[in-house]
């Protein structure tokens, strides 16, 4: 429950806990869910940004200060953060997820 809640939400929040039922508002399992613990480490959030660019491998690498094996270890591991199948995919989904 928020402390925003009217009066009669609070009432049957205390009713249904009282029964022994969890009370979750619906707003904050909204925020957790859109704004879940971001995964991505900052050097991952730093490539995928560069990847929605439309950056190379040796351009983000140069960008960056990394080696392009170490580029492409960030990309896989974001990838796998994210459940996506390329590394363009993982930058959509960290930007729609709020993560960049």
């Amino acid at each position: 429950m928020t402390k925003n809640a009217d009066i009669e939400e609070l009432v049957g929040a205390i009713r249904r806990v009282h029964s022994g039922r969890r009370v979750v508002d619906p707003s904050l399992v909204a925020d957790v869910l859109l704004g879940a613990a971001n995964p991505l480490s900052d050097r991952e959030r730093d490539v995928l940004r560069l990847v929605l660019e439309g950056r190379s491998t040796q351009e983000m690498a140069a960008a960056l200060f990394l080696t392009p094996g170490t580029i492409k270890n960030y990309c896989s591991s974001a990838m796998q953060k994210t459940a996506a199948c390329s590394r363009f995919q993982a930058g959509q989904m960290a930007r729609d997820r709020g993560w960049l």
